[in-house]
């Protein structure tokens, strides 16, 4: 007879000691706790919360003026917050936070409107019985007539069997119940012995979660500064995320200096804040989240849940808020003042508002401010231009030019624009801008480059550049119908890889056209381009020199490292092409004299 397989069930089941005791690692920090306390200090619904730490003893004090632990059952459940419906429906509280205060001490004591606890914390976790010490002191209650009866001192004994007090006072009889908190003073104290962070990192942890909290925190006396707090002075907008205070865009401040860098918080604790180089807690834009819809990670909150998308959201709404705040400021201010806002327009990406503005920003446009040369790594052809007007531009007055990177291009069009004193297009606006239909395009049509009165070509070998040399009396740069003469600036041809020397330059300056003289490690080679100015600057000369024997001694090197030519005559003949063809011995200059 075969067998029947029976079908079983089973069902989930946690082991609760084991569970607890793993809970002490999921706290990324062990200032967890400091965060918690001040939280339940908020709800509780106190006016302030203050904090001392004893580091001799290792001792951790909190005290608030909220209302109290009424249930000690609540505060030792996991998962079980006892905050009333309000609460948890709009901040979520998890029930997990005192676990964080049993992991971080090794005694834990309590005095509020429930009572007192003592007990070391290790007893709490092994899930040992917690004594709650009801507060017990003699009644002090108006009876008939007026009458008062009791003391209300605290010098009592008892309870005995019956659970009766006596007062040692006055003498009268009462039990616990009949005098239920009354006794209690309405300040809850929690104090945690064995604290395990260390000073330090309870100052750090405290000055940093207080800054945007919404209730004073004292710690050790001094209260703590708190900047982004909602009671800060800073005036905040309401937004469907929460409350937003945009730096600089308040009474008094410059729009001129807006940042992009947030600091979020949410339940008045800090939770994101920008990346990278920090300026401040004072230069940032300051945000208190909705805790109905933003949430934090269990079980530390120091992370957003679905962050990425959470900043996202904020940073639209932020920016939103920012461009509404330009656009006010907008109608009040004359174009000259809107217009010194570039900055701030470019980096709330509203270029678009300057479009009708008949002001062109301070460094949009630039201008050449010296002989045009291949930068690489460091610029410094252009210099910042100031305001210029839409009617400078539409007459004429000012010419705008659009170039390439003269590393990449080659000097001619700069040449030009340099010469007919062009502001260079520089720095971005919109691409609806009225400047954009006056530009003179460089990208798009090419300059013509014609030399007047060549007289020869000569090739010049230097240590970083070389190329054939062209001699002349000028030369001409065309663009369109206009077009400029010159004779008194060389200029490389990149796209012929010829040096144009017209006769009014000697110098040797020509050869940062050709390079910049960085390397591939990105350092400037100074003495490698000091080198092939002079070098070109002795060329030049030996090229337009009416004595040739003068032209050869500015091209002959030093012979100071060779003492066997020291004194000594020779004989140099040339080729057609400048070639050598020999070097002869002769006799020395004094000899042929005496003779």
């Amino acid at each position: 007879m075969s067998k029947v397989n029976k079908t079983t069930e089973t069902a989930l089941r946690v082991n609760q000691e084991k569970l607890v005791q793993n809970l002490r690692f999921s706290s990324t920090n062990a200032t967890t706790v400091l965060g918690e306390a001040l939280q339940n200090s908020r709800r509780a619904g106190a006016t302030k919360v203050e904090i001392d730490f004893v580091p001799e003893t290792k001792t951790l004090t909190v005290r608030d003026d909220g209302c109290g632990i009424g249930d000690y059952q609540t505060l030792f459940t996991l998962a079980e917050s006892g905050w009333d419906a309000e609460t948890i429906e709009n901040e979520m509280p998890f029930g997990l936070g005192f676990l964080s205060a049993l992991f971080s001490c090794q005694k834990l004591e309590v005095e509020s409107k429930g009572g007192r606890v003592s007990m070391p914390t290790a007893e709490i976790l092994a899930f040992k019985p917690v004594k709650v010490t009801p507060w017990v002191c003699c009644p002090a209650e108006s009876r008939f007539d007026g009458d008062v009866c009791g003391c209300g001192s605290e010098n009592v004994q008892g309870p005995d069997a019956e659970g009766v007090y006596d007062c040692l006072e006055c003498g009268i009889f009462f039990t616990a119940e009949s005098i239920g908190n009354r006794c209690w003073g309405g300040v809850t104290t929690v104090r945690l012995g064995g604290f395990k962070p260390d000073a330090s990192q309870v100052a750090s942890c405290l000055s940093e979660l207080a800054k945007g909290f919404p209730i004073p925190v004292i710690f050790n006396g001094n209260a703590l500064q708190r900047p982004w707090a909602l009671d800060s002075g800073r005036a905040f907008i309401d937004t469907r995320i929460g409350k937003v205070h945009l730096k600089e865009f308040g009474s008094g401040e410059s729009w001129t200096n807006s940042v992009q860098e947030l600091q979020i918080c949410l339940q008045g604790l800090p939770i994101y804040r920008t990346k990278g180089y920090w300026r401040g807690d004072s230069m940032v834009n300051i945000v208190h989240l909705d805790s109905r819809q933003f949430h934090a990670r269990l079980p530390d909150r120091d992370k957003l849940i679905d962050e990425e998308d959470v900043v996202k959201q904020v940073k639209s709404v932020v920016q939103k808020e920012a461009i509404a705040k330009i656009m006010a400021l907008k109608e009040t201010l004359s174009p000259a003042e809107f217009a010194e806002g570039y900055e701030t327009l470019k980096l709330w990406d509203c270029l678009a508002l300057l479009n009708d503005v008949p002001v062109i920003p301070k460094g949009v446009l630039a201008y050449l401010q010296h002989y045009p040369i291949k930068e690489g790594c460091s610029p410094v052809n252009l210099e910042p231009a100031g305001l210029v007007t839409r009617e400078d531009v539409e007459t004429g007055k000012v010419t705008v030019a659009e170039l390439e990177d003269i590393d990449e291009t080659g000097a001619v069009p700069w040449m030009f624009a340099w010469h007919k004193d062009m502001r260079v297009y520089d720095n971005p606006l919109d691409k609806g801008h009225w400047l954009f239909r006056h530009l003179v395009d460089f990208t798009k049509q090419a300059v013509q480059v014609e030399m007047v009165g060549e007289t020869h070509r000569a090739y010049f070998n230097g240590q970083w550049v070389c190329g054939d040399a062209a001699f002349c009396e000028k030369y001409r740069l065309a663009f369109g119908d206009d077009f400029v003469d010159i004779q008194g600036d060389s200029m490389y041809w990149e796209d012929r890889g010829l040096f144009i020397v017209p006769k009014g330059d000697a110098s040797g300056c020509v050869v940062r056209q050709a390079s910049s003289y960085f390397d591939e490690h990105d350092n400037f080679n100074e003495s490698v381009k000091d080198e092939d100015e002079w070098a070109f600057e002795k060329f030049v000369v030996a090229n337009t020199s009416t004595n040739p024997a003068k032209a050869l001694q500015r091209l002959l090197p030093s012979f100071a490292g060779c003492p066997k030519v020291f004194g000594k005559c020779f004989t140099l003949a040339l080729d057609g092409e400048g070639r050598v063809l020999s070097v002869v011995e002769a006799e020395p200059v004094e000899t042929r004299q005496a003779a």
